[in-house]
């Protein structure tokens, strides 16, 4: 017997540019940004989500939206490693 990975075994893993709605379960931990929500004050807004939470709605208009992986952490405190104790 051996081990194999074929592309129907393996899970995908979540990357920068990847995109949930709003409600829908969050992939990865890291920074993720609302996207293409035309002229909304809440669009390009950034918020730290945690994998399996779920992506808000739009905090500004309390829509739906699109939100976008935009930098990928291991934690969310490591956002910010090195820049000292976060508060």
């Amino acid at each position: 017997m051996t081990d194999r990975n074929d592309q129907t075994s393996t899970m995908r893993i979540p990357t920068v540019g990847t995109t949930v709605k709003s409600l829908e379960q969050v992939p990865r931990v890291g920074t993720w940004e609302i996207v293409d929500h035309g002229s909304c004050p809440g669009n390009g807004r950034l918020k730290a989500l945690t994998r399996d939470e779920a992506a808000p709605l739009c905090p500004a208009c309390s829509t739906a939206v699109r939100w976008q992986l935009t930098h990928i952490a291991p934690t969310v405190a490591s956002d910010h490693l090195g820049a000292g104790p976060l508060p």
